[in-house]
């Protein structure tokens, strides 16, 4: 039997929690840092059993090899707290004393899903635009040793400006094989 659950944490009961972030982040003095927090994370997380975990913790785990990657990638070069923070996220992840014990059944991993879940999410738009660039440097090979974060930005910000500029019925349209055009 599973019974579906629902919490709402306010920013008082998420204190615990951002302050766990910010000591986390905090901690990490210099890039090399980051870099070993990003190849200890997904270590951890290779010995790490979430088959009985919530989804909402099977979900943000998931999510740390992207996030890893984020860290290592020398053609993006996130900014000094984006990427501190992404890998303060890491660095609670792979500390032994948490909130909730890891030991913890079930429930263990539910702090540190938290904490990931905090740092993307204050970093949202720095992430989204680093998953984009990614998967079109994945589907671009020929792009991918020359793009930087720079020009994914600066090309990203042409597309937004472009699309703002017709008309609105426009931006919703897209085309279809035989030239008619579909409203999506």
């Amino acid at each position: 039997m599973s019974v579906p659950v629902s919490v709402l944490l306010d920013e008082s009961n998420l204190r615990p929690f951002s302050e766990a972030l910010r000591g986390a982040s905090g901690a990490l003095r210099d890039g090399q840092e980051r870099l070993d927090v990003a190849r200890q994370a997904e270590r951890c997380l290779a010995l790490v059993n979430v088959e009985h975990a919530p989804e909402f913790v099977r979900s943000r785990l998931s999510l740390i090899p992207a996030m890893s990657a984020l860290l290592r990638d020398q053609r993006w070069q996130a900014p000094l707290a984006a990427s501190r923070e992404i890998a303060g996220a890491l660095a609670y992840f792979t500390d032994q004393c948490d909130l909730i014990p890891d030991a913890s059944p079930q429930f263990g991993l539910l702090d540190d899903a938290l904490i990931i879940e905090l740092a993307l999410r204050h970093n949202l738009a720095e992430w989204r635009e680093w998953l984009s660039f990614d998967a079109a440097r994945k589907a671009q090979r020929d792009i991918a040793h020359v793009l930087t974060r720079e020009d994914w930005l600066s090309m990203s910000e042409r597309q937004r400006s472009q699309l703002a500029q017709r008309p609105t019925w426009k931006r919703f349209l897209r085309p279809v094989e035989d030239g008619r055009f579909l409203v999506h």
